[in-house]
Parts: C-alpha cells; sequence; structure tokens
C-alpha cells in the first residue's frame, strides 16, 4: 500500500529506540533534501528567492509541487521542521521547533529491548537538545519550554513515571529553563547527580546516607544536552566528592562526560574518585531487571566508598 511506512531489516531486528532514532533522521534528511531542491537549486535562484515573500509548502503539497515541477521557479520555497537552507553560495543549518517525545527507561516488566535508556546516543547528535523530566510537575514545565523553544528537542520519558510518579501539577502555564540543572537537596559532604526515574533511587540512597551523618546534596540534572555543567562543578568544589547515577549501561554512559569534566574543572578539590552507579553492559530481561538497576543500595554504597575514600 502507498501509505504503509516500511521497515529495513536493519529495523525489524533493532530495538525500538534505534528504530526511533533512524525514523527521526531519516525524516531530518528527507526535509533537508527537499528544502535543499526547493530553496535553491542555483545560486542564482537562490538571490532571487531571498528578495521575495516565501511561499510556504508542506507535506504532500511540498511533494505534489516538486512532481509537478512548480519547484523549478525560483518563487516556492519549502520550509520543513528541520532543514538546510542555502544562502547565496552558502550552506547553513536552520533548525526549526521540532519536538520529540519517546519513552524510555525501565518499566517493571518490560521485555528485552523495552526497557533501555538511549539518552549517550541522542546526545552525540550535535544539535539536538536532549530532555528527561523525573515527574508530572517537572515534566509539563519541561514540555513547555520544548514545544516554544527554537532548537529540534527529544523528549525523554521514563515509562515507569506514567503509573507511579504522583504529583501536584498546577494549572497554569509555567516553564522550567532547558539546560539549567535543579539542586533538590542541599549538602556539605557528596554531590549526587542523577537525571529521570534515576531520582528516586537516589533519594532513597540519600535518605539512608542521612541516617549514617552524611549530607548529600542531591542535583536533578533534568536537560541532557546541553546539561548545567556549572552546576555540577560549583557543587563538587563545595563537597569535594561526587557520585553520578543513571539507568544506562555504563561504558559511554552520560555519567561518563559528567565525570570527565568534573576531573578537568574540579582537580585540586576532589577528595576522592568519581564513583559511577549506572546500569550493566548487557541487555536484560524482565526477570534480571533488580539486578541490573542501579538501585539505593548500590548508590549507598558508592556514597560510602566516597566518604571513606575522603575521610
Amino acid at each position: 500500500m502507498s501509505g504503509e511506512r516500511r521497515f529495513s531489516a536493519f529495523d525489524r531486528g533493532c530495538c525500538p529506540h534505534l528504530i526511533t532514532l533512524s525514523l527521526f533522521l531519516r525524516s531530518v534528511v528527507a526535509n533537508a533534501r527537499l528544502n535543499w531542491y526547493a530553496c535553491g537549486t542555483t545560486y542564482e535562484h537562490t538571490r532571487q528567492v531571498s528578495k521575495r515573500q516565501p511561499v510556504e509548502l508542506r507535506g504532500r503539497h511540498a511533494s505534489n509541487a516538486l512532481r509537478r515541477g512548480e519547484l523549478d521557479s525560483p518563487t516556492p520555497r519549502l520550509r520543513p521542521p528541520l532543514c538546510l537552507s542555502s544562502s547565496r553560495a552558502k550552506l547553513t543549518m536552520r533548525a526549526n521547533p521540532y519536538v520529540v517525545r519517546r519513552a524510555c527507561a525501565q518499566v517493571g516488566h518490560g521485555g528485552l529491548y523495552h526497557s533501555q535508556s538511549p539518552e549517550a546516543y541522542l546526545a552525540h547528535t550535535p544539535g539536538l537538545v536532549v530532555v528527561m523530566p523525573r515527574g508530572p510537575r517537572c515534566a509539563k514545565g519541561l514540555l513547555l519550554s520544548s514545544i516554544r523553544s527554537k532548537d529540534p528537542v527529544v523528549f525523554l520519558e521514563p515509562k515507569i513515571l506514567y503509573r507511579s510518579a504522583v504529583e501536584e501539577v498546577p494549572d497554569a502555564d509555567y516553564e522550567i529553563p532547558l539546560g539549567k540543572a535543579e539542586i533538590l537537596r542541599p549538602g556539605t559532604d557528596v554531590t549526587v547527580v542523577g537525571w529521570g526515574a534515576q531520582l528516586r533511587a537516589l533519594r532513597n540512597a540519600c535518605d539512608l546516607a542521612a541516617r549514617e551523618g552524611v549530607s548529600c546534596e542531591l542535583v536533578d540534572l533534568r536537560t541532557i544536552l546541553p546539561w548545567d555543567a556549572d552546576c555540577i562543578v560549583k557543587s563538587v568544589k563545595k563537597t569535594g566528592k561526587l557520585v553520578v547515577s543513571h539507568e544506562a549501561p555504563i561504558t559511554c554512559g552520560f555519567g561518563a562526560e559528567v565525570a570527565a569534566t568534573v576531573q578537568r574543572e574540579c582537580f585540586f578539590h576532589l577528595e576522592a574518585p568519581v564513583e559511577r552507579v549506572c546500569g550493566y553492559d548487557t541487555p536484560f530481561g524482565l526477570v534480571f531487571e533488580d539486578a541490573y538497576l542501579p538501585d539505593e543500595r548500590k548508590n549507598l554504597d558508592a556514597i560510602r566508598r566516597a566518604m571513606e575514600f575522603g575521610a
């Protein structure tokens, strides 16, 4: 059927978050190619187009216009959500508002390919904004900011929060700025950093550490890219220790970027090695979720190691 979406063999044999990323990048490339054909196949056409009022062409209207040959004229101009645009003899990238919502992370009963966290994949795409909220109140403010952002945004939603997170969410319109971390609990002994649903385990770990007399400063990164390095560096310079935790596998996880930045910026302030508490480098099914997840006990052990090293 003409309206049926076709998947390649790679898509059928791959996990869902890679299928989403594949389709997303395909749409970007397709829109960029159409825009290049539409807004200036020659430099002379580009110069003439820049002096005229562009005609908006979207979706099937743009495809029909291309087939009919109407875009050979310099007047029409295609403006898809993400595209390349030509300016005289120079190529530039233009990113218009574009938000992709994507469920991620473990849910408590997910299958082998349904409980993964792809934030590190997406963070390797320059120009994207990657967001992961920790709960309903945070999700509303970040989503409104994402919709109104001038950059393309991938909005990752931990699936377990759909049924387990309960908060009072204001009816009023409000935004939470992108690229800004939030200190959920001030502390003086160790900085604990996480994002998304992992904040639940980190809160519990900080509560357990408080019973042992350890004051933890808990920080929610909220935006993976661009991330608030200044907030983390300032906190680590105060506490001298860092524990960063996420569900994604430890190798090349985004926690490695946080650790590397802190190592460079806070070298003379660190009192202990940076601790990373993450998932293992292996797929995991339902029966292995409890063993795979970096829960509060694993994070509490990391906090203890940091405190013992700095004692």
